[in-house]
């Protein structure tokens, strides 16, 4: 069963997310088992995640061997709230239009 994953991480700055992307080269080398991935940065300050994974392991295994080294490399102190979520519902009627744009985890 698919699950939702979402994640806030305080005091994380866009210019440092773009640098943690550079790093995992997602397009060239996707992330197994993640089947959605939304970013975006509050008022606050920091970034709310929102992905959808085939299961909790997948993200582990993914965070493990790939976010933890990138965010150590680019110098991210802070660590995130991460919670999941059984996904219940997902509705994406715009899917195609999605992947007519391409492969992106840039943007």
């Amino acid at each position: 069963m698919a699950v939702v994953m979402t994640m806030e991480w305080p005091g994380v700055s866009q210019k440092e997310y773009l640098a943690v992307l550079n790093e995992l080269q997602l397009d060239a080398n996707p992330a197994k088992g993640l089947l959605f991935h939304v970013a975006t940065f509050v008022q606050s300050g920091g970034m709310r995640v929102v992905d959808v994974w085939e299961s909790p392991e997948a993200f582990k295994t993914f965070s493990d061997q790939r976010i933890v080294p990138a965010v150590e490399k680019v110098g991210v102190s802070t660590q995130p709230k991460i919670e999941f979520q059984p996904a219940y519902n997902i509705y994406a009627p715009g899917l195609s239009t999605i992947g007519s744009l391409g492969a992106s985890s840039l943007p």
